[in-house]
């Protein structure tokens, strides 16, 4: 988490726009998790001519052993910067946008702050994370594990007009619904099935 502090404050001194997701954002939303990955969505995203020169900061930065940016069209363009800790080599990853959806940099502007060790952090609100979860393109029983956590974490309080606006810019209904049944069956949360209902709708 010291990392992903200090990550934070680097990207408001540069005045880049954040929303942490991934497991940080399970972290800091539920419960701490281990994770080899700090992942954070930001903006603007910088060009292709700044790129390298931005990574090269943010390695120097956190005294990274090892950092590129990579310019993707499917995945999105990021940069990568791996950190040597005590717990082994984490990396940060700056994304321009999330699981495939280029519409999902308006997630910026849905985030949520949580405090964390006295500073206030930007994250993905619950309902949608949990659409990132469910739209997870190689689905993995840990995922399953922090949508369970996540939905006993927030018992009523998840919004399900919330829920659907952020599968819908995430473009992957289908998916979540595929998703659902390789991990729930007929055995669905009260609140998953209403999800895929409204969809249907």
């Amino acid at each position: 988490m010291s990392l992903l502090l200090k990550t934070v404050n680097w990207l408001q001194n540069k005045g880049f726009e954040y929303v942490i997701f991934g497991s940080a954002c399970f972290s800091l939303l539920v419960r701490p998790v281990a994770t080899k990955d700090i992942d954070i969505l930001i903006r603007p995203f910088p060009s292709v001519n700044d790129a390298s020169r931005i990574t090269m900061e943010l390695r120097n930065f956190l005294n990274g052993i090892r950092a590129f940016p990579l310019f993707d069209a499917v995945e999105g363009d990021r940069i990568i910067v791996e950190v040597e800790t005590p717990r082994g080599l984490v990396g940060v990853e700056l994304w321009s946008y999330i699981l495939r959806e280029k519409e999902t940099v308006i997630f910026i502007d849905k985030s949520i702050e949580v405090e964390y060790c006295g500073k206030k952090l930007r994250v993905l609100p619950p309902e949608i994370f949990l659409a990132t979860k469910l739209c997870e393109i190689t689905p993995e029983p840990a995922d399953k594990e922090k949508i369970d956590e996540l939905l006993e974490a927030n018992k009523e309080k998840l919004s399900i007009e919330s829920i659907i606006w952020a599968m819908r810019v995430l473009k992957c209904s289908g998916l979540a619904e595929s998703n659902i049944d390789i991990w729930y069956g007929k055995n669905r949360p009260k609140l998953l099935q209403k999800v895929l209902e409204k969809l249907t709708q």
